[in-house]
């Protein structure tokens, strides 16, 4: 009963009111733009403020302060909506660690070094371990807004096997980290998140071919 501070689910705000500022610039609506300037200022301050220095990655936090030292992707989002050249080093660094998050079908939800991971049960595996195709699109995203085009061809490449692990072509909600298979439960087939594998193919003939 304890409420939490989300980096990633905030900077999906943040972006939100970028969008509505630049908009009302499109527009010359004064009014709208210098309130959404103002909240998007004072959000990304927020957000930046979950930035731990000794972990390399923004961390949730629990709204009386308290810390929740857990390694997950959404400690990385952050940098899609908030480019930082200095922070992007050390999120790559987890990134594409094989004992944290670089699996043979990337991105786990977990880390593999924290004790919940989970990637075999049915159930405890949803968010412990999973992989989602939207959150690889997100990652990806955020490596070529900080220009690391390098890093983002190589999940890009390992992303689209994903939708193909199997032998067949397939768009599911979530898949295993080791395996690229969709999980039998707790999935579902042809999922609007498991289509975007489309947009990553359009992104690789972008940054692939560069």
């Amino acid at each position: 009963n304890r409420y939490i501070i989300s980096p990633d689910f905030n900077i999906y705000v943040y972006i939100g009111r970028y969008l509505i500022r630049k908009m009302a610039e499109e527009l010359h609506d004064e009014k709208i733009y210098k309130e959404y300037k103002a909240k998007e200022n004072q959000l990304k301050e927020k957000i930046e403020s979950l930035w731990d220095e000794k972990n390399g990655l923004f961390l949730d936090r629990y709204v009386d302060g308290e810390k929740i030292n857990v390694k997950t992707p959404g400690g990385m989002i952050p940098l899609f909506g908030i480019p930082d050249n200095r922070k992007i080093k050390k999120v790559v660094n987890h990134l594409f660690n094989p004992v944290e998050f670089w699996t043979r079908f990337p991105v786990p939800t977990l880390s593999l070094d924290d004790p919940y991971f989970n990637a075999e049960d049915e159930y405890q595996s949803y968010w412990n371990g999973r992989v989602w195709p939207n959150i690889n699109w997100l990652l990806i995203e955020m490596l070529v807004r900080n220009k690391r085009l390098k890093e983002a061809k190589i999940l890009i490449e390992r992303t689209i096997e994903i939708c193909t692990a199997t032998g067949e072509v397939q768009c599911f909600e979530n898949y295993n980290p080791f395996t690229g298979h969709p999980y039998i439960t707790h999935n579902i087939f042809n999922y609007g998140w498991g289509g975007i594998f489309n947009d990553v193919l359009l992104l690789s003939l972008i940054h692939i071919s560069e």
